[in-house]
């Protein structure tokens, strides 16, 4: 297997509403999420920015005490869907990627915690519901309807829509571990991709061909898989956020460091935003070389 290169991403000082690369900060980034131009959001201490594709620019999209965090961009890029406690309790919300200071509009009110959206190309939202052991993925139409995507009685969550949108892929808990899953959105019946590395974050290649997954069991890995499940590939030493580039070419993952193993997508619930999600200057923003698929050869 040839080596796996590493880049550190720079990044710029949380100063300003915009960022310039050659600054240096060291506050780590979290939920990386690609739009189809390239464009990357993140959740920074608790608010949402956006990196320019251009890849020297940073915005700042979300501002104030709440907890703004796991962004999702909607398939034309304009927007942002990400969760947030600015109400008081864990929902979702959406807000300008343009527009900086555009005031971010709610769009859910459930008293149940809703967390980790992603956003198919008709407006249909997918997201986990709940905490512990009764998070669950939902989805919520661009009409407001709103219902359970699943019926397992255990834990399923980190839902992600292909870029075609046609399938959700999701992490599901069992009595192993944690297993990676798909369905064809609409329908009801599942396959097991790989339930062999304890999934933590999950990531489509751009091609929808393959899923980059995250674990840190037994140590912190990087593993890209087919959705057939036929091998699970060990790419790289990291484990965190995932999220595949558009050109297919690099795996960004945001770290987290070992004493995070019992992370779930929701930080404790105290004053102080960056105690709670122990943020380490440790942590690092990784560009790992992604693996070109498998050749194939033509049937005769």
């Amino acid at each position: 297997m040839a080596r796996t290169a590493f880049l550190l991403l720079p990044l710029g000082v949380l100063a300003a509403s915009h960022l310039a690369a050659q600054d240096a900060f060291r506050q780590p980034v979290r939920d990386p999420a690609y739009a189809s131009d390239g464009r990357l959001a993140a959740s920074i201490e608790g608010d949402i920015w956006v990196r320019q594709a251009n890849r020297r620019t940073w915005v700042q999209v979300t501002r104030g005490p709440a907890w703004d965090r796991q962004p999702a961009w909607s398939a034309d890029g304009a927007t942002l869907v990400f969760a947030s406690n600015r109400e008081g309790q864990d929902d979702l919300f959406r807000v300008s990627a343009t527009r900086a200071g555009a005031t971010p509009e709610r769009i859910t009110t459930d008293a149940a915690a809703d967390l980790e959206p992603t956003v198919g190309r008709d407006g249909t939202i997918y997201f986990v519901r709940g905490r512990g052991n009764d998070v669950r993925p939902w989805q919520r139409t661009a009409a407001g309807e709103e219902k359970r995507v699943t019926t397992g009685t255990t834990p399923e969550r980190a839902p992600s829509l292909s870029p075609a949108g046609d399938r959700l892929a999701y992490v599901q808990q069992f009595d192993g571990g944690r297993r990676v899953r798909v369905r064809v959105v609409g329908g009801t019946a599942d396959s097991i991709v790989t339930a062999e590395r304890n999934a933590d974050d999950i990531a489509w290649s751009p091609r929808g061909d393959r899923i980059a997954l995250t674990s840190g069991t037994p140590r912190p890995a990087l593993y890209v898989t087919p959705t057939d499940g036929r091998y699970v590939n060990f790419v790289a030493s990291a484990r965190g956020d995932v999220a595949w580039s558009p050109d297919g070419a690099t795996i960004l993952v945001a770290e987290r460091v070992p004493d995070e193993s019992g992370y779930n997508g929701d930080p404790d619930r105290v004053g102080d935003r960056r105690a709670s999600e122990s943020l380490r200057g440790g942590d690092r923003l990784l560009v790992i070389a992604a693996p070109a698929p498998p050749e194939t050869t033509p049937a005769p």
